[in-house]
């Protein structure tokens, strides 16, 4: 097992299921931290060195847990709570100042049991009906290298057997939503898995990869429950899509139904 550690964590959202979702932070960083062996490793599994537009579907589930208790029982310990899909469009372009990654995204609540888009659920806990819109945000850009850096690029964990080859990327992030009074706190941990070879050719602008994603955090704001002990799992799986062509006619449609116009401009990157 290896490590590559660039200077600092960056917290430019790998999935936009976060509670940040898709207004992905960013945070100053020394240009120095910016073109090392392991942030162009990064770059190039989630997106593509070449400036091709690589999109990337995640789905899964997302549990409530409670506190462990002697009166607790399995059921209510955890619960399905909901679903989740999304769509994350990045785009990497050369300037002056270094390596801009652009970045887009589509995240849709789903139900636990049909895995049918909904902007409605039954809170279990509370037993009150909360509102869970389709969340997007404007695109957004984060430099690596030159005077005006924006950011560093993950620690990468990895693991190499046989002919396969796995990345992982952990993040502690700490911010404060402009719709809450309190700061919220996530572990977001994302494994990649893909060829070794792939890996490591240098000539590959792009690895192809498979990743599963599990992201701990307080209750979401719209389920109303800050300061109730307990906490979400978001656990879920996704693949970086061989071209725009794969993404599902029904995604399409849930994007174009809830934020008009918005796919297109993204497909028009390039």
């Amino acid at each position: 097992m290896s490590r590559a550690r660039p200077a600092r964590r960056d917290l430019l959202g790998l999935i936009p299921v976060s509670l940040a979702l898709c207004a992905s932070a960013l945070v100053s960083a020394p240009a120095a931290a910016a073109q090392t062996p392991g942030l162009r490793t990064w770059l190039k599994l989630v997106a593509d060195l070449d400036g091709r537009t690589v999109f990337s579907v995640t789905e899964g589930m997302v549990w409530g847990f409670k506190p462990q208790a002697d009166d607790l029982t399995a059921a209510q310990f955890a619960r399905r709570l909901y679903g989740y899909r999304s769509l994350l469009a990045r785009k990497v372009e050369t300037t002056p100042d270094g390596l801009r990654l652009r970045t887009k995204g589509w995240s849709f609540y789903l139900d636990a049991d049909s895995g049918e888009p909904v902007s409605e659920l039954l809170n279990p806990y509370t037993g009150l009906k909360v509102t869970c819109p389709p969340l997007s945000g404007p695109a957004s850009s984060v430099t690596y290298g030159g005077p005006v850096a924006t950011g560093a690029g993950p620690d990468l964990t990895m693991r190499r057997i046989g002919d396969h080859a796995w990345i992982g990327v952990d993040r502690i992030s700490r911010f404060k939503p402009s719709d809450t009074t309190w700061f919220k706190l996530e572990a977001d941990l994302t494994t990649y898995a893909c060829r070794t070879a792939d890996l490591d050719n240098p000539a590959n602008s792009h690895i192809p990869s498979t990743w599963s994603h599990s992201l701990t955090a307080e209750w979401q704001t719209w389920m109303r429950m800050h300061g109730e002990p307990g906490h979400i799992l978001f656990n879920g799986a996704g693949v970086a899509l061989r071209g725009p062509e794969q993404i599902g006619t029904d995604l399409r449609r849930a994007i174009d139904r809830g934020f008009p116009g918005a796919l297109a401009e993204t497909l028009a990157w390039g």
